[in-house]
């Protein structure tokens, strides 16, 4: 199969940069208005997805306010939903252990929220994470499931991006009849709801498909048709790819028309700063003048190609720092987290020191008590409060541990505390015939 420089999906070209700067706009208005804390853990996730491909602090910052507020409600739909925004910046900085480790923790609280559309937008973003690691035949059954949830619930948008998903990994695993089973799923849901920005980027995907084929005529003809769609929605990205699909296929038919596509591919990419498409496609016009014979040009898109080289590792390299810095204020709320945990449990050893040294010393109350001309019932009474307290205590400190060594499973937690009760109720009972028959007797 032919292997491309740069892999297309589909949540990454939604909105051209006015689309964008509008839904933001429009974001943070509703942001301010919104009256309950539901809503504003909502727009803070979107205000996240929308930051995602140009200022990934402030996308990360949105994700953490919203899982800040949406923890102390506790409320795991919307702890979910900011668990996914987050896992999306982790993707997004190629921290794909994180990412996945952030995935799963929001999969079980979508899980716990008993919420199946969350449950569907994780499994998606798993999917997504694998096709960005170049794994085609893993995300397929995350894809697959969420596809059944989003069928079942309706939700066309989300169910064309996962028909997508599922048909680029297809073309990738060199099934071309499987990726157009899906795309063209994707596309005619796409046409239904007159969703033109997923529709450009499907006639794309589609007629890459039948480029792997070798089928030139279906390729140029979804090809122009995403163009044209691209260019009435403003969609830069799969304009760009698009023109460069059709240079790429006149190659061998006709160098004009290569080169007439090729430059317009360039032109858009350079125009929008596509640095890798940038270079892509003035690779391809230096090799295009070179075959005819056409020094000056050629050298001017291999210059061309160098300097885009050198503005593309500055790109990277600034994005790793940007990445860096990102690290490196997770670390910082790790490093409070776990000194908010180590508190935590400091303030929780302490009471447990507390309640210990209480029961002790009424235990001793009581025998100094026992020594004097006081009402036996009243000795009773309180040795029987002191072993009530003793063998809570007890219980109480051994819960952690027998949630632990049960795994939450409540048969296996079951057989604990009666192998623990066995010995504590005759315990119990000895005690308390000590306290009645020994402690109330007065001398």
């Amino acid at each position: 199969m032919h292997v491309r420089s740069y892999l297309f999906t589909l949540i990454c070209v939604l909105f051209s940069t006015n689309q964008l700067e509008a839904q933001l706009y429009s974001t943070q208005i509703e942001l301010k208005n919104a009256q309950t804390d539901t809503q504003r853990v909502r727009l803070l996730c979107d205000l996240s997805f929308e930051y995602l491909n140009t200022k990934v602090d402030s996308a990360m910052y949105y994700a953490q306010e919203a899982l800040r507020i949406a923890q102390n409600d506790h409320y795991d739909d919307g702890s979910s939903r900011s668990l996914n925004a987050i896992g999306n910046v982790l993707l997004q900085t190629g921290q794909h252990d994180k990412a996945l480790e952030t995935y799963l923790a929001a999969l079980k609280k979508a899980e716990t929220a008993k919420s199946e559309s969350r449950i569907a937008q994780t499994y998606s973003n798993i999917g997504n994470l694998y096709i960005n690691q170049g794994e085609f035949r893993l995300p397929l059954d995350y894809l697959v499931k969420a596809k059944l949830i989003n069928e079942k619930n309706n939700d066309i948008n989300k169910l064309i991006i996962n028909l997508v998903n599922i048909g680029i990994c297809y073309q990738y695993l060199d099934m071309p009849d499987s990726a157009l089973h899906y795309l063209n799923q994707g596309l005619a849901k796409a046409i239904s709801t007159k969703t033109n920005d997923n529709e450009c980027a499907i006639l794309f995907y589609i007629g890459s498909v039948y480029e792997d084929k070798k089928n030139t005529h279906l390729a140029k003809t979804f090809f122009l048709q995403s163009i044209q769609k691209a260019q009435k929605t403003s969609n830069q990205t799969i304009y760009s790819s698009a023109l460069q699909g059709m240079g790429n296929i006149f190659k061998k038919e006709n160098l004009d028309s290569s080169l007439h596509y090729t430059r317009l591919a360039y032109e858009s990419a350079s125009s929008n700063k596509y640095f890798m498409m940038s270079m892509n496609a003035a690779s391809s016009l230096y090799q295009l003048y070179l075959s005819k014979n056409e020094k000056d040009s050629s050298l001017k898109y291999i210059k061309i190609k160098a300097d885009l080289k050198d503005s593309l590792f500055n790109y990277e390299k600034s994005k790793h720092i940007q990445t860096l810095t990102l690290q490196e204020q997770i670390r910082q709320n790790d490093i409070l987290k776990a000194l908010e945990i180590q508190q935590k449990e400091r303030m929780q050893n302490i009471q447990y020191i507390g309640i210990a040294a209480f029961i002790l010393s009424l235990f001793i109350l009581l025998i100094i008590l026992s020594h004097r001309k006081i009402n036996p019932r009243v000795i009773e009474y309180l040795g029987l409060i002191s072993l009530l307290l003793f063998f809570e205590f007890i219980a109480l400190f051994m819960h952690p541990y027998i949630e632990a060594w049960s795994h939450h499973k409540p048969i296996v937690a079951l057989l604990i505390l009666v192998c623990i009760a066995s010995i504590l109720v005759p315990s119990h009972h000895r005690l308390e015939k000590w306290v009645k028959e020994k402690l109330a007797r007065k001398k």
